[in-house]
């Protein structure tokens, strides 16, 4: 049985549904599994949401385990507020089996404004600008640890490309991020392979370093956390 923190690379797949993952290594031996044990299954795609109604997120809760069932750490997104001027949206915390926090994840709201105004001002040929996303990651003392940054996405040009459904079925954000600590030293990547019509996501995680606790346990659970993040419900 592989050990989740020993592995520098980890696959996290939805192959069944979208309350439950399995997790990896390249050569697929098994590191764990999360469940859902709160929540509903998510919308995650503009295809669903609009077909289906919007609805606010409530409080969902993923608890992931080793192959054997020994609990690792629980991926607790709380309710979205009913405030509609907020527009920062609810964090996830990751938690340990005994409820100790170990750390959250934010949406940044002013990394990805400031970028989209950068982008309302710069540009793109053929008209549109450009936007990157971002999210933060503290500790459990509310210290910041690691950034993540979404790659560029375009908007809003005037270049019209073949229609795809896949277009439609993409979850919010980039395809792809980086995680970088404090000196901007890139510690990790994440890369969403895009799903199409099943809307089941898999996730390639890429660690560069042995990194020390809770930042280690923190992006070992960055699929999961930001999946939750980024659905809709």
């Amino acid at each position: 049985m592989g050990d989740i923190y020993a592995s520098p690379v980890l696959l996290v797949d939805q192959p069944k549904d979208e309350n439950s993952y399995v997790i990896t290594d390249p050569d697929g031996g098994p590191l764990g599994h999360g469940t859902r044990v709160m929540g509903e299954q998510p919308k995650k795609s503009w295809l669903r949401r609009n077909f289906e109604g919007p609805q606010a997120m409530g409080r969902a809760v993923v608890r992931v385990d080793r192959p054997d069932g020994t609990p690792l750490f629980f991926a607790d997104r709380a309710e979205a507020s009913s405030d509609p001027t907020d527009l920062q949206g609810p964090p996830c915390a990751v938690v340990a089996p005994d409820g100790q926090l170990i750390g959250r994840f934010e949406f940044n709201l002013q990394s990805t404004a400031e970028s989209f105004l950068e982008g309302v001002r710069g540009p793109l040929a053929g008209g549109g600008g450009a936007v990157t996303e971002s999210h933060r990651v503290f500790d459990a003392a509310g210290e910041l640890v690691c950034d993540v940054v979404w790659e560029e996405l375009q908007y809003g040009t005037a270049r019209v490309s073949r229609f795809r459904y896949e277009d439609l079925e993409r979850p919010l954000g980039g395809r792809f991020c980086t995680f970088y600590d404090r000196n901007r030293t890139a510690l990790a990547r994440l890369d969403s392979h895009q799903p199409t019509w099943s809307n089941k996501d898999r996730y390639e995680l890429e660690l560069n370093y042995q990194l020390p606790e809770p930042l280690r346990t923190l992006i070992l659970a960055a699929p999961i956390a930001l999946d939750l993040l980024r659905s809709s419900e």
